[in-house]
């Protein structure tokens, strides 16, 4: 069967004797307590510190040693028959600074209140055993204490109940013998040894290990894991602190060294073009021609690597017609149709019958190209809508045919612009460029 009662001295109330025999110092016990232990008796653990759960506390009623053992310090406590309503399971023992010196567990008693219909005093009584008994002195107040019959009896068989004549002071008596040490009287209790002997002996043996912060949360009514406690340690996230001051400027730090060339990148692709040093021979100002004269345009070619090349290529006007047969000079379109294409770095093609302007879109090495527009007519041609067109055009004169020429020239218009000269026919060769 588990022991459920016992008592101990706790470890603050041990150090407290120790310190009180070196010093020759009394402990002055002025307290006491009772507990319920949580409706659960126990026997105390080496390491507790005081009960379980209070439910009184009064102060000692009286102090003495037990005349068959001078190291047993008896402490008698009473519960007056007005308090109550509790059970009393677990007794401390407290001094002056109200440290718990020792704990007593005892079996359960019910402490009933007068109006329950039972009124009685509780008597309690505990012994300690100490190596000098005059090292506990119990501290009372007369006001605050019920005493036992027994410290009654003792108080009367004191008293002279006829006071004498208060007589002469006498004289001082000589002073006493030196005590003795706390070295001298462990030898006379029977020990050998030198003094260092004797401080190495009060060191006790190493006690118990002492319980965990975890141990404690579960005897003070924690349920759950180790994890779980150390879990509901964490509080909720508080609120945000106002924002600090800027700190000053630092100082520019040292220019770093410079980096390893890097490798080179891969090449790239897409349909952008890279244009190097494009240059071609051209007109660079309006320019007259005439049948059977030449003038210079750009033909552009693009490279596998996306570069354009411009090369200088002479047109030469046809010569001029030394006659007209047939309804050459009053057709409004050719009788049939005329492809025209242009091949080489720029590519493209329209059908053609004089009827109407053409447009051609032209493509440079798969990529798209400057529109090229062809026109003719009666005093003039209109360019397409849009954009800035390089225009060349032959203008004739003369009521019939052989036309003679009149003028020719080249330069840049907007689009939608009207390009023409007085005459019968108005021929318009123009390129997109913007």
């Amino acid at each position: 069967m588990s022991q459920n009662y016992g008592s101990i001295i706790t470890p603050l109330g041990l150090d407290k004797i120790a310190q009180g025999i070196l010093a020759d110092e009394a402990i002055g016990l002025k307290y006491f307590a009772i507990g319920d232990a949580n409706g659960a008796p126990y026997a105390p653990e080496p390491m507790q510190t005081d009960i379980k759960n209070e439910v009184y506390v009064g102060q000692i009623s009286n102090k003495y040693v037990d005349t068959e053992n001078p190291h047993h310090v008896i402490i008698e406590c009473i519960v007056d028959a007005s308090e109550g309503g509790w059970w009393a399971r677990e007794l401390a023992i407290r001094d002056e600074s109200e440290d718990t010196i020792a704990i007593a567990t005892i079996p359960p008693a019910y402490k009933p209140l007068i109006a329950e219909g039972a009124a009685q005093e509780m008597y309690f009584k505990l012994v300690i055993n100490v190596e000098s008994a005059e090292i506990l002195e119990i501290v009372i107040d007369p006001n605050a204490v019920l005493a036992t019959r027994k410290y009654v009896d003792d108080q009367i068989n004191t008293i002279s109940l006829t006071p004498g004549d208060k007589g002469d002071p006498g004289d001082p008596g000589t002073d006493g013998a030196n005590g003795k040490s706390a070295y001298e009287i462990w030898l006379d209790a029977g020990n050998e040894g030198t003094e260092v002997d004797f401080l190495e002996s009060l060191e006790g043996a190493d006690g118990q290990a002492g319980l965990s912060a975890y141990d404690i949360a579960v005897l003070d009514g924690f349920v759950g894991t180790e994890t779980e406690w150390l879990e509901s340690l964490e509080g909720a996230t508080g609120p945000q602190g106002p924002k600090g001051e800027t700190g000053d400027k630092g100082d520019p730090g040292d220019k770093g060294d410079k980096g390893d060339k890097g490798d080179p990148g891969d090449s790239g692709s897409g349909s952008g073009l890279t244009v190097n040093a494009v240059s071609a021979t051209g007109p660079t100002a309006n320019t007259s021609l005439s049948f059977g004269g030449t003038f210079v345009v750009p033909q552009v070619s693009q490279a596998t690597n996306g570069q354009l090349t411009a090369t200088a290529r002479t047109m030469t006007m046809p010569a001029a017609p030394t006659s007209v047969t047939g309804n050459a000079g009053t057709a409004t379109k050719l009788a049939t149709a005329r492809t025209i294409s242009l091949t080489g770095g720029v590519t493209g093609s329209a059908n053609f019958d004089g009827s109407a302007n053409i447009s051609i879109a032209t493509t440079a090495g798969g990529s798209s190209f400057p529109t090229v527009f062809i026109g003719s007519g009666a005093g003039g041609v209109k360019l397409p809508d849009g954009g800035t067109w390089r225009a060349f055009f032959l203008a004739y004169s003369g009521s019939s045919s052989p036309y003679s020429l009149y003028a020719a020239g080249a330069n840049d218009y907007a689009g939608g612009a009207t390009i023409g000269q007085p005459g019968p026919l108005f021929i318009l060769f123009a390129i997109k460029i913007a």
